[in-house]
């Protein structure tokens, strides 16, 4: 098969593992960057997607590593949203025979933020974080003061990404100052209720059956969990918590997901869903198990069953 990755960065650990695996499985990788990418609406009189190499039309299947493209301008880095992007690439390859990874529910959602995605569980009835959302954030001291929010108060942009954007708030004081140099960020932001606790799990799903569950573990002096800012993963069994990351994924119509889930005493609530996960704590933790041959077996199973 040719198969195109795209990526932001061709030296990324999922990049280059998913290289690799693919390569020992006799297919041609292709590993196509954001940057590289252009449209044209006049090519010869059609439309052209790809880069100055390569049609996007070409591939027998696209594997996006990243839902998000990180720029830097004026000094400032900024992360833009790449969903609307998937949706133009699925409308693209229509009709060709060209499989893209998690394409049915990159059409369906064109974005399924924070906000949306508890929004989505209540509707499917499955256990979220108890999330509040203000499109006038001032109304916040006053919710604090009757007790709707009882502090400390997390505040995350609806749209971050790897832990950043996330705040504890734990007093009236450091909610005033948040909301004063929030009036700088045009970015939405969600308020979500704490939860005391020392780790939570992820789970990866594949073809909605899960590879198995990691135990994130905050560092000394930090509340937060995410391994890319020194939470560390432990291998985890917890067959009710991969059933309901299982369900997550195919209500979502997920190929390939990341489920975060806390335990709040006895019952499990899903944290948020990441679309295009990284897997490199999840592979350090669960030796024996080979997250980017397990891609790569999905995209050849997908692609038969489609094609």
């Amino acid at each position: 098969m040719k198969i195109c990755i795209l990526t932001y960065h061709k030296s990324v650990h999922p990049v280059k593992r998913l290289k690799e695996e693919g390569e020992k499985r006799n297919h041609d990788i292709y590993v196509m960057e954001w940057e590289d990418m252009i449209f044209n609406n006049n090519y010869k009189k059609r439309n052209y997607l790809g880069d100055k190499k390569k049609d996007l039309k070409e591939f027998d299947a696209i594997i996006p590593r990243s839902d998000r493209y990180r720029i830097e301008i004026n000094g400032r880095k900024v992360s833009r949203n790449l969903n609307t992007i998937f949706r133009l690439i699925i409308q693209y390859i229509e009709g060709s025979k060209t499989f893209f990874l998690n394409s049915r529910y990159f059409s369906e959602y064109q974005s399924l933020d924070k906000i949306s995605q508890q929004f989505f569980f209540a509707q499917n009835k499955i256990s979220g974080i108890d999330t509040y959302f203000f499109t006038s954030p001032e109304k916040l001291p006053k919710l604090t003061q009757k007790k709707v929010l009882k502090f400390p108060i997390i505040a995350k942009m609806a749209e971050g990404s790897v832990g950043k954007s996330v705040y504890k708030l734990e007093n009236k004081n450091s909610l005033r100052k948040f909301l004063i140099d929030r009036e700088e960020n045009d970015s939405l932001f969600l308020f979500q209720r704490y939860y005391k606790i020392k780790s939570d799990f992820r789970v990866l799903v594949v073809g909605n059956k899960s590879l198995g569950v990691i135990e994130r573990i905050a560092q000394k002096g930090e509340w937060k969990t995410n391994i890319s800012l020194g939470g560390k993963p432990k291998s985890f069994i917890d067959d009710k918590m991969a059933g309901l990351a299982e369900k997550v994924s195919r209500k979502m119509k997920l190929d390939y997901v990341g489920v975060d889930i806390l335990k709040d005493g006895e019952k499990y609530r899903v944290i948020e869903t990441n679309s295009l996960p990284q897997f490199k704590g999840f592979e350090e933790a669960n030796h024996d198990v080979n997250v980017a041959k397990e891609l790569i077996k999905l995209v050849e199973k997908r692609y038969r069953s489609e094609f």
